[in-house]
């Protein structure tokens, strides 16, 4: 009963997540990116995230990630965390901080190992088109210590 339970809260969150009012918000936006950062011991680890958010207002966005790195050698971690964003808005650029936070697992050597994740990350956001935008970025944290990424994404206007 307990996992049925669980199962259960999980998806009340994401339909919640899913359906606070569409007239209370600016926008909705999903993007990819190719990251670069210190998920291993030594050198730099390579991996690819998924980010889904929804901007509050002009100033304000949440939103979920999802990252997967490997470093090529015996390393690779799996991170899962929510983000709250504070955007500084530009005419053509978004600059934002976003902290971070959520969890990790780190494969090793067939073991695994959860962790903590939390972090801070600044970046700006670019709109070569009206629907698409472009979004590098640098963020420092635990357990990956620094990284950089290079977004790309989809954003939806609605038109507030």
């Amino acid at each position: 009963m307990p996992v049925r339970r669980n199962i259960g809260i999980f998806f009340f969150i994401i339909f919640l997540f899913f359906t606070i009012s569409l007239s209370a918000l600016d926008g909705v936006f999903i993007g990819l990116e190719e990251q670069i950062n210190a998920n291993t011991r030594e050198g730099l680890a390579f991996g690819q995230g998924l980010l889904m958010g929804l901007d509050i207002n002009h100033y304000f966005a949440i939103g979920l990630k999802a990252a997967f790195s490997y470093d090529m050698e015996a390393i690779s971690v799996l991170e899962a965390s929510a983000l709250a964003r504070l955007y500084l808005p530009l005419k053509n650029t978004l600059p934002f901080v976003q902290a971070d936070f959520g969890a990790a697992i780190i494969f090793e050597e067939n073991n695994s190992h959860p962790s903590f994740l939390g972090g801070f990350t600044v970046g700006l956001r670019f709109y070569p088109y009206s629907l698409f935008y472009i979004e590098p970025s640098f963020r420092v944290g635990y357990p990956f210590f620094w990284g950089g990424a290079l977004g790309i994404g989809i954003h939806f206007d609605l038109g507030k």
